[in-house]
């Protein structure tokens, strides 16, 4: 497959019926061969071998088994030689999910090297548990979104030139993370500098970041004050007067706006609910409607329209 730079090289070896021997000519052809195109042209390269296999019609599925070992390349990176005999291929396991309290904690406190270990025992994890691509592009994402609806809340765009979707042309997993780590370390920068309106407190603030990053779970006046060991009463008036807005009624305005995003997304709308915080589909329903004065299916089909 040249136009995307695969090949397959298929050996010989008649003269000896040594299992060790072929193995061991099978990994010096194929350390000749990447070292000389790195030497010659300064290419990196993935080289996946297979066992010993009888026939033509045996080619097939020896393709496809070593097309799935040299996806390991995603973890270990370019110029590396596999063999699928002492090789396991990457697998399904089940969906990782950022803690958004923890990571609301790092961003509060200005902790980019909190940020950064998460990042990395994350990343460690998916490596170990030889997890799918698939399943850290997820994590990535969710990650990203978390820290992009904190700094939302503080009042900071970066822009589309900090978005994440270009991850689908990242390579591996080590470049995942160091993006991530570079939008984490650009967000406290800003957050920094960041000059509040006066007529915001520190105690709205906090509030504001405690909202953005922990709405999508059982979140309530009485926690984000325990959270800032202040009286809730206390933050209540405080955040009414600077928002003009109830804490309760402002944390439903913000859960309508990320579900509406998400409906546009398609996502399930019971999923929709779930992951807004919302307690059932039926008082999700209801705020939606009272909010935007249609029903989540007439959002989404008034979109297509």
């Amino acid at each position: 497959d040249e136009a995307n730079g695969r090949y397959m090289l298929v050996c010989s070896f008649e003269d000896t019926t040594s299992f060790l021997y072929v193995r061991a000519s099978q990994q010096q052809i194929a350390s000749r061969i990447g070292n000389t195109l790195k030497r010659m042209l300064n290419l990196s390269c993935t080289i996946a071998v297979s066992g010993p296999i009888s026939g033509g019609a045996a080619l097939e599925g020896c393709l496809g088994r070593l097309e799935a070992v040299a996806k390991v390349r995603f973890y270990k990176g370019d110029g590396h030689v596999f063999d699928e005999r002492d090789t396991a291929p990457l697998r399904a396991v089940e969906q990782r999910h950022p803690d958004r309290e923890k990571l609301g904690g790092f961003l509060q406190r200005h902790d980019l090297e909190g940020l950064a270990e998460e990042l990395r025992q994350s990343f460690q994890w998916f490596e170990q548990s030889l997890a799918e691509r698939q399943a850290v592009e997820g994590y990535c994402l969710e990650f990203h979104h978390a820290v992009s609806a904190f700094l939302e809340a503080s009042g900071i765009s970066l822009g589309e030139e900090a978005s994440f979707m270009r991850m689908g042309q990242l390579e591996s997993a080590v470049e995942m993370r160091h993006s991530l780590e570079a939008f984490c370390a650009e967000g406290m920068k800003r957050l920094a500098k960041l000059e509040f309106p006066e007529e915001y407190s520190e105690v709205t603030k906090k509030a504001l970041r405690c909202i953005a990053m922990g709405y999508g779970g059982e979140l309530s006046l009485e926690s984000v004050a325990r959270e800032m060991n202040m009286n809730s009463a206390y933050v209540s008036r405080i955040f009414k007067k600077d928002v003009q807005r109830g804490f309760v009624e402002y944390l439903n305005h913000y859960r309508i706006k990320m579900a509406c995003e998400m409906v546009l997304r398609d996502v399930p709308l019971k999923d929709v609910a779930q992951n807004c915080g919302f307690a059932s589909y039926n008082y999700f329903f209801k705020v939606f409607r009272e909010q935007k004065g249609m029903t989540p299916q007439e959002y989404r089909k008034s979109s297509e329209g």
